[in-house]
């Protein structure tokens, strides 16, 4: 199996991508910079700014800078994204002014104006519930709703019930106090400024540049991810600091619309308000054929190194000459023979991988339903493994490349055409329609075909047909597992 989570192991060429952008981070001397890394759902987003991060650490080792990598998504329901971002970059400060011996009181400093504006808007709610006689949510919204409660109902409260009212005041009472003692007259506009200016102070003195990482934006309902970008929003445009962004840019837009509701947003000002957050957009690079071919043949040499069919050294080997073909896919494609010598002496060990990833990367690459995504890629290849393994438990013969060909069909043909497949299926009397052997002669000759139903006549199936192992050989009712 091949899990789903983000990576920086280059399997898909994006590398060059991700150098381009950390050379344009260093290349600014500390002008601050935004990056928007767009793409579609399993696109690669998430191992693209990641790659971006490690491209930063190697040059000049890293020394200059400092990584927060922070996923809005996990924040969702539970703290409020915006704070929870500042939070993440006043601990990382105040690690480092330790860690450094200085600046220390200043980015104690810092701690204090970001948690005197979460105070801030922690009790925003108790006045605008008492000014427009609206009800309070959260742990101040319990707080006032306990404490309401004792008096409307007359008599004696019960111990349950001042057992309540104290539990709800100790959730309120730390930021209550906070507020209490503070003796300065305060602005948030003032405090922002001065949160800001003194950000910019403890970076220069530290001579750090922050990377904040984010991602999984495009995940969050958009309260969320509107709040996100506007903690970034606070701290964007200081220098030595740059902000790396993994989002989906239409979910974004979507989410910008829906924050202001009813308001009536033209393109333009959606456009304008995601121009000011993201100066430089960046989008994945969609695979084509010669990279879905190295992909797809990465993944299965991964999976044939764990079964002990190659060696650790001979699968790296083999990924690194995999991985500069592609590079230079333009001086020719990435052809069986190309891959074959990329492995050496251990290609005859992944013969039936190798066949299998030449076959399938044009397929998986133009199909719709695919569509060189590197999530469904490898979604179809875990589903694949697992089909394997239940034909293995009930005794079945069927090999790995038969199923394939059979997922293959389940997944791109149009729906209608794999149950006319599977009726045609369980109809006959050995599970091997007699219609598949005439096609799949008639594609060996060269011939017209004549589909035995409307829903059959696509070229995926055309392309299907001329895969290996011939239909006939692997169908049987058994297979439809």
């Amino acid at each position: 199996m091949w899990n789903d989570v983000e990576t920086t192991q280059d399997l898909l060429n994006f590398k060059v991508v991700a150098d381009t952008a950390a050379r344009m981070i260093k290349d600014g001397n500390g002008e601050p910079v935004s990056i928007g890394v767009s793409g579609s759902w399993g696109a690669g987003k998430s191992s693209l700014v990641q790659m971006i991060g490690e491209s930063l650490k190697s040059l000049d080792g890293g020394k200059n800078y400092i990584f927060i990598n922070f996923n809005a998504w996990l924040y969702q329901g539970y703290d409020d994204a915006r704070m929870a971002l500042l939070q993440k970059v006043a601990d990382k400060i105040l690690e480092e002014s330790k860690s450094r011996e200085t600046c220390i009181d200043k980015a104690r400093e810092f701690i204090k104006r970001i948690n005197w504006l979460r105070t801030v808007k922690f009790m925003a709610p108790v006045a605008t519930g008492i000014i427009t006689g609206g009800a309070v949510a959260g742990p101040v919204g319990s707080f006032i709703g306990a404490v309401s409660g004792l008096f409307s109902q007359g008599g004696m409260p019960s111990q349950d019930d001042l057992i309540k009212v104290r539990d709800s005041y100790n959730l309120v009472a730390p930021d209550i106090q906070k507020l209490l003692n503070e003796k300065e007259d305060k602005s948030v506009p003032k405090e922002i400024e001065a949160l800001r200016s003194l950000f910019e102070e403890l970076l220069k003195e530290l001579n750090l540049t922050l990377i904040v990482l984010v991602d999984d934006l495009d995940r969050c309902l958009p309260n969320t991810a509107i709040s996100t970008l506007e903690a970034m929003r606070l701290l964007l445009f200081i220098p030595q600091t740059a902000f790396i962004i993994a989002a989906d840019e239409q979910m974004i837009r979507n989410a910008v619309r829906s924050h202001f509701g009813d308001i009536d947003l033209s393109d333009e000002l959606v456009t304008s308000y995601f121009d000011k957050l993201i100066q430089i957009p960046l989008r994945v690079p969609r695979l084509g054929t010669n990279e879905v071919k190295g992909y797809l043949i990465l993944l299965l040499a991964d999976l044939a190194q764990r079964r002990g069919l190659i060696t650790q050294e001979e699968q790296t080997k083999g990924h690194d000459a995999i991985v500069s073909a592609i590079r230079k896919s333009w001086a020719g494609g990435l052809t069986k023979k190309v891959i074959e010598s990329a492995y050496g002496t251990a290609a005859t060990n992944l013969a039936a991988q190798i066949d299998l990833a030449d076959q399938l990367a044009n397929i998986m690459a133009t199909s719709e339903h695919i569509a060189g995504n590197p999530r469904l890629i490898k979604r179809f290849l875990n589903n694949l493994i697992i089909r394997e393994s239940v034909a293995k438990a009930q005794e079945m013969s069927v090999s790995f490349e038969e199923l394939v060909k059979l997922q293959l069909f389940e997944r791109c043909a149009p729906a209608s055409a794999f149950e006319y497949f599977a009726k045609q299926v369980g109809e006959s009397e050995d599970g091997k329609p007699k219609f598949l052997q005439d096609l799949e002669e008639k594609v060996a000759k060269a011939e017209d075909l004549v589909f035995p139903h409307e829903s059959w006549k696509t070229p995926f199936i055309a392309d299907w047909l001329k895969l290996n192992p011939p239909s006939l050989m692997l169908i049987c009712d058994r297979c439809f597992i």
